[in-house]
């Protein structure tokens, strides 16, 4: 489970699942499990890689709607 957000609140933590999510969910301490600095190099190369496909994906959409073309 990715956790992007994280609010200590006493003695429990108030969870949004991703960045995106509208859903809160709410853990205690004993229920959460701190990551490795391996683990969390992985999820952050995974992520940094998933930006970079998005924004290779807009580009080839930006070169298709302009024609190539770099003048606004």
């Amino acid at each position: 489970m990715h956790f992007e957000f994280c609010i200590l609140n006493c003695l429990s933590y108030t969870v949004l699942p991703d960045k995106h999510s509208d859903e809160v969910r709410h853990y205690s301490d004993d229920q959460l499990q701190t990551l490795s600095i391996a683990e969390i190099q992985a999820e952050l190369q995974a992520e940094i890689e998933e930006h970079q496909q998005q924004i290779k994906a807009l580009q080839q959409q930006l070169v298709a709607i302009t024609g190539g073309s770099t003048d606004g």
